[in-house]
């Protein structure tokens, strides 16, 4: 994104905007790139553990009259990991950013 607009950071440039100006909406992008990307791979671990997981783990236990395995997990405990996949999504997507557009922005 921010080679694809690399003449529009440069005008910018040329008029004055300050780099924080130029920076930030390129950082929003990477956090909301980041957080799509965290709640993509939410979604693809809760399926699995919902249509493959637990069903394999019933049959397994019917099958060889066991316990429970006990592959799921606690609701808060799985709340708390979806939440710091979204949180380390978005701190990705902001510092991969801001490393990015630093050379666009040197001076």
């Amino acid at each position: 994104a921010i080679y694809a607009r690399r003449k529009e950071v440069e005008v910018m440039r040329l008029v004055g905007a300050s780099n924080w100006f130029i920076t930030w909406p390129f950082i929003l992008e990477g956090i909301i790139e980041g957080v799509a990307g965290g709640a993509i791979a939410i979604l693809l671990v809760w399926m699995t553990n919902s249509f493959l997981l637990i069903p394999v783990e019933e049959v397994i236990v019917s099958a060889l009259h066991i316990r429970t395995l006990a592959l799921t997990g606690s609701e808060p405990i799985q709340l708390q990991v979806f939440t710091m996949i979204l949180v380390v999504g978005a701190s990705i997507g902001a510092v991969g950013s801001g490393v990015a557009l630093r050379r666009f922005l040197r001076v």
